[in-house]
């Protein structure tokens, strides 16, 4: 420019002849914006595509006129397999998706085609280039012409398999709780009662909904004085199991007596958050014990007798 600026330019030249003369046309538009903006875009694509691939989610672009379907690297990856080994075909999709999830799977890609309100957000098994099956989330969203034709589904790629393990895990743990015969008891560091099983309502009569919130000491016999407590307290807040028997009160006011192991529950820190109680009924075995006892005596005292009589 006049003051020395440099800047791009886009330029048309057409070659005319007229007259018996030539002539060269040139039209010339500056395009700084244009490029400005060009690059601005080519930018944040690569910002996109790095924040992508840090986030480990994957991409694809399904064009529905040709059924091309564009995989990302990350996508691939998620498979276990290099960029050039997965051609991007929608068959490639369909012949890796588990067995027993593509039926259901591909009525739901079919609806949200169909229906324009209708939203994809879905969870099925891939295989992996191990033969391992791996868990995907995958949302989309689609795009339609003018005429309001769907042209392509765009969406990301997830694997969440370790979550779903992770919830297959919690829901095994849950179960196997659930379903104990021994009473289990969760609290916090403060002994707040956060969980109980079914085992502690059919012992005491209580339900979670009642005590959750409550302290333990709403079971408390009076039977145990405070250096009993004392000494548990002390035990578990050094981090330490306790394990001894304790009289308790059920819901109806009635005694029983429970053999309790208490477990400290500690954070990554090494601090201690919650306590676990495994408690066990045993009343039943302490009138045995004692009706055995009792028999035992008598039995002493008869041997005892007859020996008296024979000396006599």
């Amino acid at each position: 420019s006049k003051t020395g600026r440099v800047f791009p330019i886009e330029v048309n030249a057409n070659y005319v002849r007229s007259g018996g003369r030539e002539f060269n046309f040139a039209f010339t538009r500056d395009i700084t914006e244009r490029t400005r903006a060009e690059s601005a875009l080519r930018e944040s694509e690569a910002r996109l595509r790095l924040s992508v691939a840090a986030s480990h989610i994957g991409l694809w672009d399904w064009n529905l006129a040709t059924n091309e379907v564009y995989f990302s690297p990350e996508w691939k990856r998620q498979l276990g397999h290099a960029e050039a080994e997965i051609p991007n075909r929608f068959e490639e999709w369909e012949s890796r998706v588990h067995p027993d999830d593509l039926a259901a799977t591909l009525v739901k890609v079919r609806a949200f085609i169909a229906d324009p309100a209708a939203t994809y957000a879905v969870e099925f098994r891939m295989r992996h280039r191990d033969g391992a099956y791996r868990w995907i989330y995958t949302e989309a969203q689609i795009f339609r012409d003018a005429a309001g034709t769907p042209s392509r589904i765009v969406g990301c790629h997830l694997d969440i398999t370790e979550r779903k393990l992770a919830e297959a895990s919690l829901r095994l743990q849950s179960a196997a709780l659930n379903a104990a015969a021994n009473e289990i008891v969760i609290t916090d560091r403060e002994g707040i009662i956060q969980w109980v099983n079914p085992a502690f309502t059919k012992t005491t009569g209580y339900t979670l909904t009642e005590v959750a919130g409550q302290n333990p000491r709403l079971l408390k016999s009076g039977k145990q004085d405070a250096a009993f407590h004392q000494n548990l307290w002390d035990t578990i807040l050094r981090g330490e199991v306790w394990h001894g028997e304790i009289v308790n009160c059920r819901k109806d006011k009635s005694l029983f007596t429970e053999e309790m192991t208490i477990t400290p529950l500690k954070d990554e820190r090494g601090e201690i958050t919650h306590f676990v109680a495994i408690k066990q009924d045993i009343t039943e075995r302490k009138l045995l014990e004692a009706k055995f006892l009792r028999a035992q005596r008598l039995e002493g005292l008869g041997a005892l007798a007859g020996g008296v009589a024979h000396d006599l």
